[in-house]
């Protein structure tokens, strides 16, 4: 069984929010924009507001290339705590979005374990 691996990655928060039709100040700035993998790596986006991240409409291009400069299968952008909402985007690997992504859910389990993210930030 592969290890968990979290890697924080240079990228800028605005390109980030952009790619993810955010505005920056929708992405959390108190949690890192981290690399995980559990066999597979996915970027962990956190965002600041569950009806943000749910009304989105990402760049699917934007998307892609983002994946591809930060060796990731995708996307994966989350709001909350104990309970969150996700969403997966993968376009560099031909899937828009993921509606049920068990890598990437256990990629924000490690995510969520490593960096407290069981109490809401405030």
């Amino acid at each position: 069984m592969a290890g968990v691996d979290l890697k924080p990655v240079e990228v800028k928060p605005s390109k980030v929010a952009k790619s993810l039709g955010l505005e920056v100040g929708d992405i959390e700035s108190s949690k890192p924009i981290v690399n995980v993998s559990v066999g597979v790596t996915w970027l962990l986006v956190p965002v600041r507001d569950e009806s943000s991240l749910l009304g989105t409409s990402p760049d699917l291009e934007l998307l892609k290339d983002l994946s591809t400069e930060v060796n990731a299968v995708g996307i994966y952008a989350f709001s909350g705590s104990g309970t969150f909402v996700a969403r997966a985007f993968a376009p560099a690997i031909g899937v828009e979005e993921d509606p049920v992504t068990g890598t990437g859910a256990a990629c924000l389990a490690a995510y969520a374990n490593s960096y407290s993210v069981w109490n809401r930030w405030k």
